[in-house]
């Protein structure tokens, strides 16, 4: 089945990072740094009024030069009329991987850092700038940053049990989707409800994908092991080595990508899968339409009910049916009740 919104916004996706890498291509990237994009363009989910969501990614000790880097970044977007992420958001500077990794859990964990580190799994993509030594050295430095947070999260979970479930990583996962429901009622109370209708559809489409690819991030193996009857079976060590490439192999796709995958050996969920598309594609089709979008960004509680706000509530509420049958329906409802409920 073809979804024509789908494709679009991942071929515009891939036209704006190679934008992105010839505006930027004149940068010189400290050692150990590397820029990392993250969102719409990193799902190959980018459309005409999407935001570029990107950090300075820095892996070990400090750089002393990593502002000046960051500020070359920002000066090289602004003269190629890139839009700059919210200032009020964990991107557009940059991040260290000692606090993404030391932070996890306890009162040091911001909603910031948090937000960068389950993103870094789940959607982000490196833009490596720069000659082929440049870019094996910035790809060395992502790849490198995503395995330390995977091992530290297995560390500390329960993962090498049986059952192959990464409970500090799901628990994570689980925490930044909460975080994401109680940001939108905030900035709801703060805003006095300007530009919620928008955001409402986003956390019930795109931050809801984000989080469905998480939990089948986090379930696949268990789904997998149970499915195959081995679990017990295994030595402690195979286990953790299956697990940890299993969730190497996941941060490498979109989350659309990650919930095909999963569905792939499954009529049923390959249907559900489907129908999410279906929805998914007319969500992309409406955030790629300048009009309606700033419709939606215009509209406040206060106003009637419109035909594109009802459509946009029809589309979210597609959406989440289509995920709910995905994951309690069929392969995925034994593990989803046993440990992404309780």
């Amino acid at each position: 089945m073809k979804f024509p919104e789908i494709e679009g916004a991942k071929q515009r996706s891939k036209e704006k990072r190679a934008r992105l890498q010839n505006a930027l291509r004149e940068i010189r990237f400290p050692q150990g740094c590397a820029m990392v994009v993250f969102g719409s363009l990193a799902r190959d989910e980018f459309t005409s009024g999407s935001d570029i969501d990107w950090t300075l990614l820095i892996d070990g000790s400090v750089q002393a030069n990593w502002h000046q880097t960051v500020a070359k970044i920002r000066e090289q977007l602004a003269a190629n009329n890139i839009p700059a992420p919210n200032v009020a958001g964990p991107f557009g500077s940059a991040s260290s991987s000692f606090d993404l990794i030391r932070y996890i859990g306890g009162d040091h964990d911001s909603n910031r850092i948090t937000t960068q580190r389950v993103l870094l799994l789940l959607e982000s993509k490196p833009l490596l700038i720069g000659e082929e030594s440049a870019r094996e050295v910035q790809r060395g430095v992502y790849e490198r940053v995503c395995r330390a947070l995977i091992d530290s999260y297995l560390e500390q979970s329960s993962g090498d049990k049986p059952h192959g479930v990464p409970r500090f990583l799901l628990n994570d996962i689980v925490r930044y989707w909460r975080t994401m429901t109680v940001d939108y009622a905030a900035k709801r109370r703060e805003r006095g409800g300007a530009g919620s209708a928008i955001r409402k559809l986003k956390l019930r489409t795109s931050r809801k994908l984000i989080f469905a690819s998480g939990l089948v991030m986090a379930l696949s193996y268990c789904v997998r092991l149970s499915s195959e009857g081995r679990g017990s079976r295994m030595k402690k060590s195979e286990r953790s080595d299956e697990l940890r490439n299993a969730l190497l192999e996941q941060i490498k796709r979109t989350p659309l990508e990650v919930l095909e995958s999963a569905s792939s050996g499954s009529p049923q969920m390959q249907r559900e899968f489907e129908r999410a598309c279906s929805h998914y594609n007319d969500f992309l089709r409406l955030m790629n339409n300048a009009d309606d979008r700033a419709l939606l960004e215009a509209h406040a509680p206060s106003d009637e009910q419109t035909e594109l706000l009802m459509q946009a509530e029809g589309i979210a509420d597609g959406f989440g049916r289509a995920l709910e049958k995905f994951f309690f329906d069929y392969e995925f409802k034994g593990a989803i009740r046993r440990f992404g409920v309780f």
